[in-house]
């Protein structure tokens, strides 16, 4: 359930179905069960919608006009939000970098007239300065917003709910990724106390636990490795942005197996952030 004007972000580990139920809302695959009902009124946009529209001729100022029916001068303000300013907006389409392709799609998508967006990685070859902007349009943007991001200050600055995939059913917490890693911890702390009082009760011996210090707090070891952890998460982040803006530039992607190459190291930075976080979350509620 989607409400208007509603940010969330949908989060889970890798290979829980995220995308699988971005591509069941967006129409590219078949529901398998239960019903999907859109509003009156809703226009739903997509990220990749508007890929048809960035091919071919023209500049950048064609594409967002040909998209938004704006006019020159309206259409050059919406891509100086999107960081094409004075010659950029005029750069042709076919020599446009990754990042610069997903800069304009994700400006004209904003500004396509829907009123729901699901996006799936928008980050996905931004530099810093571009992802700041699109934190910031998303911010703004009045309708309703499902994401999906590996960047945590994204979905924590821009998401009012959090929807969590886990054990294949999904879980709703409140606020962004700190209030929806609080309350996780929490919900899981309580229910390991009372199983707790369950356990207690058991004949058997208890086991020992020897991450835990005294007073039933993390034990001195366990906090050390949660800042390890922490800085390697920290690291991976950094290496992630540093690959983004390399790949940013249009010969990253020339020829195929150039190309094929590009592609598979950044999606092993993606997952080794991925899991990185993953075991901060479980170490967290461990």
């Amino acid at each position: 359930w989607l409400e208007r004007g509603e940010h969330v972000a949908l989060v889970g580990g890798n290979g829980t179905g995220k995308t699988t139920l971005i591509s069941t809302l967006v129409g590219e695959r078949e529901l398998p069960a239960g019903k999907l009902r859109k509003g009156h009124n809703v226009q739903l946009g997509y990220l990749s919608q508007h890929a048809d529209e960035l091919s071919g001729d023209g500049n950048v100022l064609d594409a967002a006009q040909r998209a938004t029916k704006l006019t020159p001068g309206k259409a050059r303000a919406l891509l100086g939000q999107f960081l094409f300013s004075g010659d950029d907006a005029l750069k042709p389409l076919r020599g446009l970098s990754g990042g610069e392709r997903q800069r304009l799609s994700l400006a004209i998508l904003v500004h396509s007239g829907s009123n729901v967006l699901i996006l799936d990685e928008p980050t996905n070859h931004l530099d810093l300065d571009s992802r700041e902007a699109l934190e910031d349009a998303l911010r703004g943007f009045g309708g309703s917003l499902i994401l999906v991001s590996h960047d945590r200050a994204l979905l924590d600055a821009v998401g009012s709910r959090t929807v969590s995939i886990e054990d294949g059913a999904l879980r709703n917490y409140e606020g962004g990724w700190a209030d929806f890693v609080r309350e996780r911890d929490e919900r899981r702390a309580a229910e390991a106390a009372a199983a707790g009082k369950k356990v207690a009760k058991d004949p058997r011996p208890k086991k020992s636990k020897p991450m835990k210090s005294a007073n039933g707090g993390p034990s001195k070891n366990a906090k050390r490795a949660m800042k390890d952890l922490e800085k390697d998460i920290e690291k991976a982040e950094r290496a992630l942005a540093r690959l983004e803006e390399e790949l940013a530039d249009p010969a990253a992607w020339e020829g195929g197996e150039r190309a094929a190459d590009s592609a598979k190291r950044h999606e092993e930075a993606k997952r080794r952030v991925d899991e990185l976080v993953e075991r901060w979350s479980n170490s967290v509620a461990g």
